[in-house]
């Protein structure tokens, strides 16, 4: 129900009606939650408080404005507010067109940024170039710059100063009388000074190389002929021939020897090398001669006549024969040792002297089965060894009393040679490669051949190595795609046993 109106509170001549009757015919407000038939009443409401607010929000006493220096004259509404404000924008805001700087709301120089010079671009981190910096960093890199300039106007002026002085140096230079600086040898083997000048030097080298020709030439002339001379006065065919020292071979084969096919026999240093293997080959065989010879010992002859095993029965006979000069005597009884392909070692005492065994139809028969397992079907060799030693045979001269230091070895049953590997290495290398059984003395010579088997290439004697361990040996200087024959030569005191060819190509 409308409230009542009093006349007195009504325009002149208006019929007086309650603000409550009559209602909002216009579109919805939202922002003020105005609706489409609300009264007046609540829309005069909604619209002053509205601007009640409006007008608290607008106050200038509800401003912060104490960031700023003292204000003056100080705002004394919004307008005067705003109006500061936008000064304040202006000033700090606007590019200057001639310097390029722009200020970002903070105070200069470390907040206004400016363009630099291309000198100065550099990229960033994720590689965009930066043509901008604040007016701090580009100051910085301005005096970072100037620095490095300091710095090499000093060093130039030091290369300068230098240049003068070499420049002043070559302009008081007599060219008619040059300084010349005294070369020096630090050291040398013809004089136990240090720092010997060039000069004395020179003479002293003079000296000896005149001494060392008065003894090679005497006063003659040092020259390839003299040389040549020298070397064609080797023994003819002393290359090809066999050695004294050894049962096969040659003395080219022979290690170190400098052979003439090489191109290297044509100084007297081979000349040389070559006179001293000659002379140590003549001197291992006249040892031997010494040793052997001119005394019965050395007429003594033995031989194996029959050898035979049982493994069965592990029974082994051995039938001795040769002969023995009247000049010896069997002193003790005979002990043979015998080794089986896995290097089991058995001695056996036949209780019978060698001159009773010899020449006659007795034989030697015994077991082996002891101390070891003895085999003959070893991998690769299926022999066994008989050996007598001086001290075994008990044989001495009726004339000295002296004991003959003689060994007989003897490899029975198979091929006793070890299995042989070849392997290419290289180019120009191959390498062989064996495990030896039987404990030495023994040699192994390892012969490289020529495909077509019309000569030895190379001759390596392996000397007792260790049994049991595989030994290798690498044949070098070779040709490249080559294919070699190789074999083994087994000698032991008077026995020879030899292997099959093993061919090897080198890459």
């Amino acid at each position: 129900m409308a409230l009542p109106i009093q006349p007195t509170n009504t325009q002149a001549g208006c019929n007086p009606v309650s603000s409550n009757c009559v209602i909002w015919q216009g579109p919805d407000i939202p922002c003020i939650t105005l609706c489409k038939g609300d009264s007046i009443s609540d829309v005069t409401f909604k619209i002053a408080t509205e601007l009640c607010t409006l007008v608290d929000q607008l106050n200038i006493t509800g401003f912060d404005v104490s960031c700023f220096p003292p204000i003056c004259p100080k705002p004394e509404d919004i307008h005067d507010l705003i109006q500061f404000i936008l000064d304040q924008l202006c000033s700090c805001c606007i590019t200057n067109s001639s310097t390029g700087s722009t200020s970002t709301g903070g105070t200069c120089p470390d907040d206004c940024i400016v363009s630099i010079a291309p000198c100065f671009y550099y990229p960033n981190q994720f590689g965009q170039q930066v043509t901008t910096m604040t007016l701090t960093e580009y100051a910085t890199a301005i005096g970072i710059e100037f620095c490095k300039l300091i710095e090499w106007q000093t060093a130039a002026d030091i290369t300068f100063t230098q240049i003068d002085a070499r420049l002043d140096a070559i302009e008081a230079c007599d060219p008619c009388n040059p300084v010349i600086p005294v070369t020096t040898i630090p050291t040398s083997c013809l004089s136990p000074s240090t720092n010997i000048p060039i000069a004395t030097f020179v003479q002293t080298m003079e000296d000896e190389l005149c001494e060392l020709k008065t003894a090679v030439v005497g006063n003659g002339v040092v020259s390839q002929v003299v040389v040549d001379g020298v070397l064609s006065r080797q023994c003819e065919g002393l290359e090809s021939s066999p050695p004294l020292s050894q049962p096969f071979g040659s003395m080219g084969l022979i290690p170190g020897w400098i052979t003439a096919a090489s191109g290297d026999f044509t100084t007297l240093s081979a000349a040389v090398q070559n006179l001293w293997i000659t002379v140590c080959d003549m001197r291992s065989a006249l040892s031997n001669v010494v040793t052997n010879c001119c005394n019965e010992c050395n007429q003594v002859v033995l031989s194996l006549a029959n050898s035979s095993y049982d493994p069965a029965s592990t029974i082994l006979t051995i039938d001795f024969a040769g002969s023995i000069p009247a000049g010896i005597t069997c002193t003790g009884n005979l002990s043979i040792q015998i080794m089986d392909c896995n290097g089991v070692n058995f001695v056996y005492n036949t209780g019978a002297t060698l001159c009773s065994l010899i020449g006659s139809s007795t034989t030697v028969t015994f077991s082996v089965s002891a101390p070891g397992t003895f085999n003959t079907t070893c991998v690769g060799s299926n022999a066994y060894r008989i050996l007598l030693t001086g001290t075994s045979m008990n044989l001495e001269t009726v004339a000295t009393g002296a004991n003959c230091d003689l060994t007989f070895i003897e490899y029975v049953e198979g091929n006793a040679v070890p299995a042989l590997t070849i392997t290419p290495v290289s180019t120009t290398q191959l390498r062989a490669t064996f495990t030896p059984v039987f404990i030495g003395p023994v040699t192994y010579y390892l012969e490289l051949w020529d495909n077509s088997f019309t000569g030895i290439v190379a001759l390596a004697p392996i000397v007792t190595p260790a049994t049991g361990i595989p030994f290798n040996y690498t044949f070098g200087s070779l040709t490249t795609l080559t294919t070699y024959q190789t074999r083994i030569v087994m000698v032991a005191g008077a026995s020879t046993e030899t292997g099959s060819f093993v061919p090897g190509t080198t890459l």
